[in-house]
C-alpha cells in the first residue's frame, strides 16, 4: 500500500503555496499561486504586495540557494533574513526587478543609459559633413566625439559649463498667494523658518510703517521690492527672544545688517546645500533659465553647429526616439562610397538599439530625457542592453 501523501502535496507540481506570511505588512496571509502564468498581485499602496512578492518569496528562494552552496562560499555572501512566513511549498529559483531607482544621476539621460551618445558622437564626430547643410563654420577637421559630450571641456558651452542654464529664484514661487498675508499662507518660504533673514522682516515692517496682518498684495509696492530683492545698504536691526533649552530662561539676539532679499536668499542656502537632498527643499522656488549663450543645451559652438541629416546634434537630441529612427535612414541613404565605411557599421548599432527602444514601448521618450524624471518601469527598460548581433 502506498504511503499516504502529504497534504498539499498534489499541488506543489502546479502551484507555489504560501502559508502564514507574516512578513513586515502581512498578516497571516495564506495563497496559492499557479506556475506557468503571469500572475499579477493588485492593491492600493501599503497593502503588502512586494512584502509578499520580494520579501517573502523571493528571499525565501534566494535563502534556500544560498544553503545549497559550500560553507565556505556562503561566508563572503551577505545573505537577507528570513522571512517571517510558516512554510513554502512548490518555490523555484526566482529572478527579481524591482521598482528602486537605479540611477539618480542628473547626467543621465536615455542617450547616455542606451550608450546611444557614443554612437551619435562617432558619427557626428566623423561625418560632419553630410550633405549641403552644414554649417562651415566649424572645424570639422579636428572634431572628436568630445565635441558632444557636453560634460567634457571641448564639449561644454563656456558660459553655463554644460549645465543649459542656471538656477534662479522666482517672485511667483516664493509669493504663491498674495490675497493672504505674508507669514499667513501668501508665501511657502516664510511659512517656516528657513533662514536668519526672517527675523528681518518684521523689523523692517515695523521700520517701514506696514502692517504685515494685511494682504500680500495690498502691501506697499517699495516694501514688497525690499522683502524679495533687499534693502541695499541700508541695514535693518532686528531683535528677536530665543527661549532657552530648559524653558526657565530667554536669550535676546540683536543683529543690523542690509537684508539680502528673500529671492537672493533663496540661491543663497541652495548653492551652499552640500547635498542633492539639502538642494531639493529649495527647488520648489526656483526655476532652471536657460544659458543665453548654448540656449540652454549645454554644449559649445562645434556641437550647435555641425549638421548631419539636416540636424545639429542638440537638435537630434531632443526629438523622440521615432524621429531618431527616420533620421538614421536619412543619414544612411546620403553616404557617399568612403563614408560608408565609417558609417554604415555606426548606422546598424543604432538602429539596433533604436528598434529595442521602440519594441519596449519608449517610441515616444526623447534622447535628452533625464533619467531622474522617468517612471521605475521605463528606467527598468532603458538599461536592457542589445546583444551583438541580434537584429
Amino acid at each position: 500500500m502506498p504511503a499516504p501523501q502529504a497534504a498539499g502535496a498534489s499541488k506543489t507540481r502546479d502551484t507555489i503555496d504560501v502559508v502564514g506570511a507574516s512578513t513586515n505588512n502581512l498578516r497571516d496571509v495564506s495563497v496559492s499561486i499557479p506556475k506557468g502564468r503571469l500572475v499579477a498581485f493588485t492593491g492600493v499602496s501599503g497593502s503588502g504586495k512586494t512584502s509578499l512578492a520580494i520579501d517573502t518569496l523571493h528571499s525565501e528562494a534566494q535563502l534556500r540557494y544560498l544553503e545549497g552552496l559550500s560553507p565556505f562560499v556562503r561566508q563572503y555572501i551577505t545573505q537577507r533574513n528570513r522571512p517571517k512566513v510558516d512554510r513554502i511549498l512548490g518555490l523555484s529559483a526566482t529572478l527579481a526587478v524591482d521598482q528602486r531607482r537605479l540611477n539618480r544621476n542628473p547626467r543621465s539621460t536615455i542617450a547616455t543609459i542606451t550608450g546611444i551618445d557614443g554612437h551619435l558622437g562617432l558619427l557626428y564626430s566623423r561625418l560632419p559633413r553630410i550633405g549641403p547643410d552644414t554649417d562651415p563654420a566649424a572645424d570639422a577637421g579636428a572634431l572628436t566625439t568630445a565635441h558632444f559630450d557636453r560634460h567634457t571641456p571641448e564639449g561644454s558651452c563656456p558660459d553655463c559649463h554644460g549645465a543649459g542654464g542656471r538656477w534662479q529664484a522666482q517672485e511667483d514661487l516664493v509669493i504663491t498667494r498674495p490675497d493672504l498675508p505674508l507669514f499667513e499662507g501668501a508665501s511657502p518660504w516664510y511659512a517656516k523658518w528657513r533662514s536668519g533673514e526672517h527675523m528681518f522682516v518684521p523689523a523692517l515692517a515695523a521700520k517701514r510703517g506696514v502692517d504685515l496682518d494685511r494682504p500680500w498684495q495690498s502691501l506697499p509696492a517699495a516694501f514688497q521690492h525690499e522683502v524679495l530683492y533687499g534693502t541695499g545698504e541700508e541695514a535693518v536691526e532686528a531683535t528677536i527672544d530665543i527661549p532657552n533649552k530648559n524653558e526657565t530662561a530667554r536669550m535676546t539676539y540683536t543683529s543690523s545688517q542690509p537684508l539680502r532679499g528673500a529671492l537672493a536668499e533663496v540661491e543663497r542656502v541652495f548653492a551652499n546645500a552640500q547635498t542633492a537632498g539639502a538642494k531639493q527643499r529649495y527647488l520648489p522656488y526656483m526655476r532652471k533659465e536657460p544659458c543665453g549663450t548654448c540656449h540652454g543645451s549645454g554644449f559649445d559652438r562645434a556641437a550647435r553647429s555641425v549638421r548631419l541629416g539636416g540636424l545639429t546634434y542638440p537638435e537630434l537630441l531632443d526629438v523622440d526616439v521615432r524621429e531618431v529612427r527616420r533620421w538614421a535612414g536619412h543619414v544612411a541613404d546620403s553616404l557617399d562610397t568612403r563614408q560608408r565605411t565609417v558609417g554604415e557599421p555606426l548606422l546598424q548599432d543604432l538602429g539596433r538599439r533604436i528598434r529595442l527602444l521602440d519594441r519596449l514601448g519608449l517610441a515616444h521618450l526623447r534622447l535628452s530625457r533625464s533619467a531622474a524624471t522617468l517612471s521605475g518601469g521605463e528606467l527598468q527598460r532603458t538599461r536592457l542592453r542589445v546583444r551583438p548581433g541580434r537584429r
